[in-house]
C-alpha cells in the first residue's frame, strides 16, 4: 500500500515497516475516518514516550494498564479522554501487533461525574428575581404567553412600538415590555 506521499513506508531495521506506518495501514484498511486515526497515533506516541520511547512489542499488559492508570488518577482525564487512549491502545495490540490481552478486569477507569439536576427553591427564585431591574426583571417575570396568541399577554410598548420586536431602544429578540 502506498503512503500519502506516494513512496512506500520507510521500513525499519528488521525490514518491516516501522510501528507507526503499521498503525496508520492499519487504520485505513479498516476505513477509519482520519480523525479516528490521528486520535489513535496520538495515544500510541504518549503510551510510548510514557515508557521512556520503548517499543510497545516489548511492553506488556501490565505497562498498558500502568499508563491508563496514570492517565486516571495522576493526569485525571475525562473517562471518555481513557476510554479513547484505550481504544488506541486495544487497536495497536489487537489489530497492528496481533496480541490479546485479558487485563480490563484490574483497570482502573476514570470516573464520570454524577448529572445531577440544579433545583431552586420558591424562596432562591424569588430572591434573584427581585434583584433584577429592567427589562431583564420584565422579561422574567411577565406570565408566560400562550404559543398561538404571543402577544396577548405583554404590555405594549412605552416607545410606540405596535410590537416588542420593533422597539429600537431595547433591539432585544424576545417579546418583553420595555421600560
Amino acid at each position: 500500500m502506498a503512503h500519502e506521499s506516494g513512496a512506500a513506508p520507510a521500513a525499519g531495521v528488521s525490514g518491516r515497516p516501522r510501528l507507526l506506518d503499521r498503525v496508520h495501514e492499519a487504520a485505513r484498511r479498516r476505513c477509519f475516518s482520519r480523525r479516528t486515526e490521528e486520535a489513535y497515533v496520538h495515544w500510541i506516541k504518549r503510551f510510548i514516550h510514557f515508557h521512556a520511547k520503548r517499543h510497545p512489542e516489548s511492553l506488556g499488559e501490565f505497562e498498558v494498564t500502568a499508563f491508563l492508570d496514570h492517565l486516571a488518577a495522576e493526569r485525571s482525564v475525562a473517562a471518555s479522554t481513557q476510554n479513547q487512549a484505550l481504544s488506541g491502545l486495544l487497536f495497536l495490540y489487537k489489530e497492528v501487533l496481533v496480541r490479546k490481552f485479558a487485563w480490563l478486569d484490574g483497570l482502573q477507569r476514570a470516573s464520570r461525574p454524577p448529572r445531577l439536576p440544579t433545583v431552586l427553591t420558591r424562596a432562591v427564585v424569588e430572591r434573584r428575581l427581585a434583584g433584577l431591574v429592567g427589562c431583564s426583571q420584565a422579561c422574567c417575570t411577565a406570565p408566560v404567553a400562550r404559543p398561538f396568541n404571543l402577544f396577548a399577554s405583554w404590555p405594549s410598548c412605552r416607545t410606540g412600538a405596535d410590537s416588542p420586536k420593533e422597539c429600537q431602544r431595547c433591539r432585544n429578540s424576545f417579546p418583553h415590555p420595555c421600560e
